[in-house]
């Protein structure tokens, strides 16, 4: 119940304690007594801010977790082969090819309730997130719940050894395997945390590649800029008032923007001009935000990260853009982009 309020996939655990009790004649019997009932009973009230919250805002966290995040995309085998190939990026290939190993020993261990335990609450989360990728975009992580519980048993089977089809394939407690991850976990690191030190891999990416460097690539730039935009944003919206006698409201498309676009403005009230149901959409809906907009003009802030046009998104007379780019060092790191729109007269369905 208390794991419901941060993240909705707790819930697998319960389907998971189902799956084992189900599965498991001597605690099968366990379903007819009230226990399991007065458990989901405990649950539901303490997560009960949850439901609260979102009937009186039409379910959006649930539209976005179990409808939003699935349901774009199309059916690609392609993709799920690239999100696959992301798991032994971000587990290693030594600690994934044992999660794997771990999966196929529990299969075999089935009648130890030990393993059994653990692949049943592995399930739930393995039927979502490992078939997700065939039919929606993704992200690498998402798979993490069913990939907790296949750890604990490759930690078993790091230091007592998989047998499977006659043959021994991890060595007990094997310094090599011990080495490779920590090498691998090294390397990342540094490609991950470096960059925010000093912007290296637009040179190293010259080095070896004669196509244009992509600042998407670098997770470091996520994090500069912001500021120094959020003070041009303001600037601008200060002169375009002196200019005009007409202040324009501040605004961004998408949620993730709409928030580093607070962060950078300090001003809470950046407007997210977008159908998508969000906690920004959420607040506005609530204080009547976008209604007391129409008329006014508005300074929208994108970057290149998402090239969005806003008369996409928002219904205006006219929109004009001007850029503003962001240098590290001697580096682009982000492209921000200001769009002057006249006439909001509001969001396009």
């Amino acid at each position: 119940g208390l794991g419901l309020n941060s993240k909705f996939v707790m819930a697998m655990l319960a389907f998971g304690f189902g799956v084992f009790l189900l599965s498991t004649p001597p605690y099968r019997k366990m379903l007819l007594s009230p226990w399991p009932w007065i458990g989901v009973f405990i649950a539901t009230l303490v997560c009960m801010p949850i439901f609260l919250w979102n009937i009186e805002y039409d379910w959006p966290g649930f539209k976005y977790q179990f409808q939003g995040r699935h349901s774009d995309g199309g059916f690609s085998i392609d993709r799920w082969l690239q999100w696959f190939g992301t798991q032994f990026l971000f587990y290693t290939p030594p600690i994934y090819l044992l999660i794997l190993g771990a999966i196929a020993f529990c299969i075999k261990k089935f009648q130890d309730l030990r393993f059994r335990f653990l692949f049943c609450l592995f399930i739930p989360s393995f039927v979502v997130f490992y078939t997700q990728p065939f039919f929606a975009e993704y992200k690498p992580h998402w798979s993490g719940p069913a990939t907790l519980f296949m750890t604990m048993v490759a930690g078993y089977l790091f230091y007592n050894g998989l047998e499977l089809f006659g043959r021994q394939l991890v060595l007990p407690q094997s310094r090599k395997w011990l080495v490779s991850i920590l090498a691998i976990f090294i390397l990342l690191n540094v490609f991950i945390y470096a960059p925010f030190i000093y912007p290296f891999m637009p040179k190293l990416h010259r080095m070896v590649s004669s196509e244009p460097w992509d600042t998407r690539n670098d997770l470091s730039n996520e994090f500069f800029g912001w500021e120094d935009a959020g003070s041009k944003l303001l600037e601008r919206q200060r002169q375009i008032h002196s200019e005009s006698g007409k202040k324009p409201f501040l605004a961004a498309i998408r949620y993730e923007t709409t928030a580093q676009t607070i962060w950078g403005t300090k001003d809470p009230n950046i407007v997210m001009l977008n159908k998508f149901v969000s906690h920004y959409t959420v607040m506005q809906k609530k204080r009547n935000t976008l209604e007391a907009l129409v008329g006014m003009d508005g300074l929208i802030l994108t970057t290149e990260k998402y090239p969005d046009n806003p008369l996409e998104y928002a219904d205006f007379d006219r929109c004009k853009e001007t850029e503003y780019k962001y240098y590290r060092r001697d580096e682009l790191s982000r492209t921000f982009h200001f769009w002057l729109c006249e006439n909001f007269k509001g969001i396009k369905n």
